[in-house]
């Protein structure tokens, strides 16, 4: 092996020579260059790809399912002991996955609610759900999408410990007309009962049954005659008692048995004052015979349970 005076190395091999040049520095250049264009070239390709996609399934994945509201899970329910003739409670729940626009759902109607985080809300149980003894349910309702109703828990509104505290009189306060109102002894509210009166008649003669919830009692708002009428103070609705009155007869005079089942009245269907009783669990009248005298006038009845 000899050296030239440039530095390079020739090994002779019999009568050939093999020339290796000292080119370390050109040959790491040349290796960089190649993979950088490497890499330009890469780039270019995803490029064009992106811009021009080629037809066929698309791999992306598809929306997740958070529009999809889960169902709301009720845990606690904090609320004052009930007793029959409260006014409007509030009412709170805590549990789960409550949204803005869950309600609070009491003996299966929904309540003003207040959202106040997806763990607690509040609301109120109205007056009218609280007129008697009884169990409510209590659940939360999150409308769709998802959502749903959460398990029931359940309240008891108790009977009440206040004796005689439900009094119902006639009064001609109002323009001179007989009228109905209630008085709640227990909470010295009085009750214009404006959903059982007619304001162009007269409305007297009421009794109530003893949980408070039922009354009976004379009008005469058809034409003048004569008819009687059952009010309901849950529910606000009055009961005109078709199948008890007679179309052209005095009906009146009524009292209601403790239980609100039956009511006993006085009619002259028959040409003389006689005494009737209604069934209101059957809707059924019937002549009290065994009591009716056929010669005298029969009327101005009471009931027990």
């Amino acid at each position: 092996m000899t050296t030239d005076t440039d530095g390079s190395r020739r090994l002779r091999m019999g009568n050939a020579e093999c020339g290796v040049r000292n080119d370390a520095p050109g040959r790491a250049f040349r290796i960089a260059f190649a993979a950088l264009l490497a890499l330009c070239i890469v780039g270019l390709t995803a490029r064009a790809d992106a811009e021009n996609p080629i037809a066929g399934p698309d791999l992306r994945p598809g929306p997740t399912s958070d529009a999809t509201k889960p169902a709301p899970q009720l845990a606690v329910i904090e609320v004052r002991p009930l007793a029959a003739g409260d006014p409007a409670t509030p009412i709170t729940v805590f549990g789960k996955a409550f949204q803005p626009d869950s309600t609070i759902q009491v003996a299966g109607m929904p309540i003003p609610t207040t959202y106040r985080t997806a763990d607690e809300m509040s609301g109120t149980i109205p007056a009218h759900l609280l007129v008697v003894p009884r169990e409510l349910t209590v659940e939360v309702r999150t409308p769709g999408p998802g959502g749903g109703t959460s398990l029931a828990g359940r309240v008891a509104v108790a009977a009440s410990v206040f004796p005689g505290r439900f009094v119902v009189f006639t009064s001609n306060r109002r323009g001179g007309r007989n009228h109905l109102y209630l008085l709640d002894r227990q909470r010295s509210w009085l009750d214009p009962l404006e959903e059982a009166n007619s304001a162009g008649a007269n409305d007297g003669y009421p009794a109530i049954s003893a949980d408070g919830r039922f009354i009976v009692f004379q009008s005469d708002r058809h034409r003048g005659q004569h008819d009687i009428f059952l009010f309901d103070r849950e529910r606000r609705v009055l009961d005109p008692l078709p199948e008890a009155n007679h179309p052209t007869a005095f009906d009146g005079f009524p009292s209601i048995s403790a239980d609100g089942r039956f009511i006993v009245f006085e009619s002259d269907r028959l040409g003389k004052p006689k005494l009737f009783l209604f069934d209101l669990q059957g809707r059924a009248l019937s002549e009290l015979s065994h009591a009716n005298d056929g010669a005298a006038d029969d009327g101005l009845a009471a009931i027990s349970n």
